[in-house]
């Protein structure tokens, strides 16, 4: 399982925080992320142990149902969103990520209803001849 992804279940750090350790600590590369202060070893373990298993269910569920998972130490995560001040540690879609674009993602729910699928639908019609 990549650690990245089981990073981005992590919930004892916030994503800045995490971002942080990618960026300027060089990632897991040099080792493992620094257990914030307020936590026990313990409660560190048990919170790790958990996003793995939740990164586990994940992938699963992406092989099942044919979305892609990027995590932001990939090659083809957008360049664009490195910048942003609170970076996604991962980004779940179908699709592919040219970055010479305009970036444009559509962000909602597994279980859309029949009138947000057909706004996204409408919406994406308007957009599809420029080039986002």
């Amino acid at each position: 399982m990549d650690k990245m992804l089981t990073f981005h279940f992590f919930r004892g750090l916030t994503n800045r925080q995490k971002w942080r350790f990618i960026e300027y600590e060089g990632g897991f590369a040099q080792g493992e992320p620094p257990r914030p202060e307020h936590l026990s070893t313990e409660q560190w373990e048990a919170l790790w142990e958990q996003a793995h298993e939740r990164a586990v269910r994940e992938v699963s569920h992406a092989q099942r149902e044919g979305y892609a998972i990027l995590t932001i130490d990939d090659p083809h995560y957008p360049a664009g969103l490195k910048c942003c001040p609170d970076p996604p540690q991962a980004l779940m879609g179908r699709g592919t990520v040219d970055n010479t674009c305009l970036p444009l993602a559509v962000v909602g729910t597994r279980k859309p209803t029949p009138n947000g699928l057909r706004a996204t639908r409408q919406l994406l019609h308007e957009l599809a001849p420029y080039p986002v």
